[in-house]
């Protein structure tokens, strides 16, 4: 019971405090006004204002002052002097008021002897009181893990329970994975922004800008590293560079930094790295300084020129790779051109010292801290597994989860005419599920390694990405050629087009696709009866998983979903 009643002294005395600070230091202002002492006593009372000022917000300032220049320093420590200038002011004719209204004299304009012991006084005061208040809370924020797990492992109070001053108890839902992320684990998926060029290029024949789709390397290469460099007027870190070389941006799920030594598991003890919800690596393309991030979102005709006072200093030197709406996570290179640091900024915020939340030293200490959060939705199995049998030709409906169906079922001339348009006999064992809907998702995204066994791990043949669910057939007068998907394409200079990876590509007809994967049928060794092939990666010829036929690869087929919805 000692421990957590010193803990809440400790509170209580460094409130009691820091209330007994700004008394005395308002209250001298309004003093001098009520004494009709001298105007330029606001001044004076202003540097004295300014250092209790910074006291008061010492965990921001500690950790926002690291990655500051000399110059900007001084800029915040002028611009916070000016404000209290304006607070002194204030107080000070407050009491100039009040004082009038009781008794009309003249103001002493001369500043006295007594005046300067009075602010000397009073700053001596503020040196006394904010070491210990500073002293105090960090006492407070540094013990109260070891003082809670006292009083709980005691049975002071119940686990989870919520003492005074306590904003960090653990949150049900917030479980941290303890493995290491490295440059080789970093990617989760995709990014957001990244267009499904073959399914544009199979279905829409050219892109918005009415020209071939454009295949971009999955990994940034050197040159595209070098070029994103040479427009931010910065060199990348290297680690940074190694995550590029793997993946141009994409998804890295929601990754954590923690603000405290001892975290616990919750919100307030961690920092979102990468813009919450978003969880994303800025693909080189959308890098851009933070200046450049405020700009494009400010409307000289609309928003306040004023604003731009309380912009991030020197911002043209904070490189973003992460943000969503007015926060996230940059480079900070004001300090060191060749070896920037990590900022999380936070533009909601009003003051321009409070908008830079929270530091680490470099882009490597930032990877070292990161955590991934597993979010706990309430006793839900979050895993898929594979259930049922091969896919049953007689009740072809069961087969689709969101078919494309037509008033006008396809008929077997229909699907004839499909083959001799592609040059080939398809095959008859997709017809009877093709006249129950003309493509779309199936229910059965996932193949097992043999007919007899559900328990191993599933072959997953259907390409998915940002908006493109696994499981999708094209429409049956959609299919096409690999020569054919591929001339219709517009490869980066550092990739083989796809025709001349295959051989015979114009034999491989392509009925499911997505990005750079897709499932084939394969007529390379006759137009009877083809095998089926599916290539999670058409670049990389080796990642095919075949089929002997269509028969086995329909046998092969398995529902795969989250135990609750079997």
């Amino acid at each position: 019971m000692a421990h957590v009643e010193n803990y809440k002294f400790t509170i209580y005395m460094a409130y009691i405090l820091r209330v007994t600070a700004a008394l005395l230091l308002l209250g001298t202002s309004f003093w001098f006004g009520w004494l009709k002492h001298s105007p330029l006593l606001v001044f004076l009372l202003a540097i004295v204002f300014t250092p209790s000022y910074i006291a008061g917000k010492w965990r921001v300032w500690k950790s926002a002052s690291p990655s500051m220049a000399v110059g900007q320093k001084i800029r915040n420590i002028l611009g916070s002097y000016c404000a209290q200038i304006f607070v002194a002011g204030i107080f000070f004719c407050i009491g100039l008021a009040f004082s009038a209204m009781a008794a009309p004299s003249a103001v002493i304009f001369d500043i006295s002897a007594f005046d300067i012991h009075v602010l000397a006084l009073l700053a001596v005061s503020q040196i006394i009181l904010m070491p210990l208040i500073i002293l105090l809370e960090q006492r407070h924020l540094g013990d109260v893990e070891d003082i809670l797990q006292q009083a709980k492992d005691s049975g002071i109070i119940a686990h989870g329970a919520h003492v005074i001053g306590d904003d960090r108890e653990e949150d049900d839902g917030f479980m941290l994975d303890p493995t290491p992320i490295t440059v080789d684990s970093f990617f989760k998926g995709d990014h957001f922004s990244r267009r499904d060029y073959s399914r544009t290029a199979i279905t829409d024949i050219v892109d918005w800008n009415n020209k071939k789709p454009f295949v971009a390397p999955r990994a940034a290469t050197e040159d595209m590293i070098q070029e994103a460099e040479e427009r931010l007027g910065f060199r990348l870190p290297e680690t940074l560079r190694d995550i590029y070389k793997l993946q141009n941006g994409g998804y890295v799920g929601p990754l954590y930094v923690p603000l405290v030594e001892n975290p616990r598991n919750n919100y307030d003890d961690w920092q979102c790295a990468f813009a919450h919800d978003y969880d994303v690596l800025m693909p080189l393309s959308d890098l851009s300084s933070l200046y450049d991030h405020h700009m494009a979102y400010f409307d000289e005709d609309y928003d306040d020129v004023e604003d731009k006072e309380a912009w991030i200093s020197e911002s043209e030197k904070l490189i973003v790779f992460a943000a969503r709406t007015g926060y996230g996570t940059a480079l900070d290179y004001r300090k060191d051109s060749n070896n920037p640091a990590i900022v999380f900024f936070d533009n909601n915020y009003g003051e321009r010292e409070e908008r830079e939340r929270f530091h680490l030293e470099s882009f490597d200490h930032f990877l070292s801290k990161l955590c991934l959060v597993e979010y706990d939705y309430g006793g839900i199995d979050e895993e898929e597994v594979v259930f049922g049998d091969a896919p049953d030709p007689s009740d072809g409906d069961a087969f689709w989860s969101k078919g494309n169906v037509s008033e006008i079922p396809l008929t077997e001339a229909d699907w004839h005419m499909a083959g001799e348009k592609l040059g080939v006999k398809l095959p008859v064992e997709l017809f009877p599920f093709y006249t129950c809907a003309n493509g779309g998702l199936s229910h059965f995204r996932v193949a097992v390694q043999n007919t007899n066994e559900n328990n191993s791990a599933p072959l997953k043949i259907f390409a998915k990405g940002p908006y493109v669910s696994a499981g999708h057939f094209l429409k049956v007068e959609d299919w096409v050629s690999l020569g054919e998907l591929s001339d219709r394409l517009e490869f980066h200079e550092s990739l083989r087009p796809w025709k001349e990876i295959h051989e015979n590509s114009e034999k491989l007809i392509v009925m499911s696709a997505a990005y750079e994967g897709a499932i084939l049928l394969d007529y390379r060794e006759g137009d009877e009866n083809p095998r089926v092939v599916s290539f999670p990666d058409l670049f990389e010829p080796e990642s095919a998983i075949r089929f002997d036929s269509v028969q086995d690869f329909l046998d092969r087929l398995r529902r795969y979903d989250f135990p609750a919805r079997v």
